[in-house]
């Protein structure tokens, strides 16, 4: 990763420093926040060379030329979750634009960084786009299918370069109904004659808009393609059955309706979780692949993180990461006392180890509870 040098621009005098500033050698000078006050500060600081670190866009820029690496952003997964989001939005929209712009690497780049996300923060970053109320659903479906799609393949022994293909279908599995999505997202009423077709011709166009912007490897193509493909051989575009279907296409359809279930919409909070896993578990050597069905509740526990759950001590908690042993005691942070009062300072829950902690149901998010992810992800790595 290289350091950005700052220019005179960069610095607006009363605005706090939006990145922490290094001198030429790598020593911190200045923190993030800092603000300048005077044009003399700013003068005299700007006598030497400064240097920042790279925003996450202008760190993919610097990976272009050979996006195979295992660094991760340096900044917070919550700061790379936004920043994905955002260049996604922009990539997808240009490409569906039918533009003529390159953004093969792009999407890849993207596709490793979700990856890295994946090995470093992966309770995290699927928390905080389950307690996402604020970004647009289009935004949050294709980064949490990417981070699911990773969860399994990984867990399918698939190579780790490998992988990056699955995870940029599913970043891009959609983009055949890109503008469509938009409003079905917040639609309420029944799905049109036309907005049906749009759906059952997607994942063609989607596959189609791809190779249009060069887009080229088998694996990413038709795991797009397949992705609607059920094992009862109901599914769409071809009626596909069982086996017949490619296990990456298996994967990203239980991610898929896995995501669709549980993140918040504009006209409902987030499907209860438990109903999402018990509905995908029914549908199991049906609609859906047994084992791969069986390997998402071991890999993300009954209960995903960012869940809301109330204790059997009245206590009211966040779900923070699964318990590999045991998939329906997950690790927890309650934030609101048994008397309804949020709690100064959270405190983790072990929901296997005492009955009082143990979990009585999943509730819906308490109304204008706010939410400060560093904190709560800051106390769950707490020893």
């Amino acid at each position: 990763m290289e350091k950005i040098k700052i220019q005179d621009s960069d610095i607006v005098i009363g605005d706090p420093l939006a990145w922490p500033v290094f001198s030429v050698t790598g020593q911190l000078l200045l923190s993030e926040g800092y603000v300048l006050k005077t044009e003399n500060q700013k003068k005299m600081l700007l006598s030497q060379d400064l240097y920042r670190n790279p925003t996450l866009e202008e760190e993919i820029e610097q990976q272009n030329t050979g996006f195979f690496t295992n660094k991760l952003p340096a900044i917070c997964p919550f700061e790379t979750l936004s920043s994905i989001k955002s260049i996604l939005r922009s990539v997808v929209t240009d490409i569906y634009k039918n533009s003529k712009a390159d953004h093969n690497q792009t999407i890849l780049n993207l596709a490793l960084i979700v990856q890295n996300l994946c090995r470093e923060h992966v309770d995290p970053a699927m928390g905080a786009l389950i307690l996402d109320q604020d970004s647009p659903y289009i935004d949050l479906h294709p980064v949490l299918c990417g981070i699911l799609t990773e969860i399994l393949n990984k867990r399918r022994k698939i190579p780790e370069q490998d992988r990056i293909p699955f995870i940029a279908a599913a970043l891009t599995q959609n983009i055949g109904m890109w503008h469509e999505q938009d409003i079905l997202s917040t639609q309420t009423t029944p799905l049109t004659d036309k907005q049906r077709k749009v759906i059952i011709e997607h994942p063609y166009k989607s596959r189609e808009i791809m190779k249009a912007a060069n887009i080229d490897n088998k694996d990413w193509l038709d795991t797009i393609f397949f992705h609607h493909e059920r094992i009862d051989g109901k599914g769409y575009p071809s009626g596909l059955v069982g086996d017949a279907i490619p296990e990456s296409a298996r994967i990203l359809a239980i991610a898929d309706i896995y995501s669709a279930m549980i993140l918040p919409r504009q006209y409902r909070d987030g499907l209860y979780v438990k109903k999402a896993l018990r509905d995908i578990f029914m549908q199991r050597g049906s609609t859906v692949d047994e084992n791969i069905t069986q390997l998402l509740i071991k890999e993300i526990g009954i209960y995903p993180p960012g869940a809301f759950v109330m204790l059997n001590n009245g206590e009211i908690a966040i779900v923070l990461k699964h318990n590999i042993s045991q998939a329906n005691c997950p690790i927890v942070l309650s934030v609101i006392s048994p008397r309804g009062l949020p709690y100064e300072f959270p405190r983790k829950r072990d929901t296997e180890q005492e009955q009082i902690f143990a979990i009585e149901k999943v509730i819906s998010r308490p109304e204008n509870f706010k939410v400060d992810l560093n904190q709560i992800w800051a106390i769950s790595s707490a020893k």
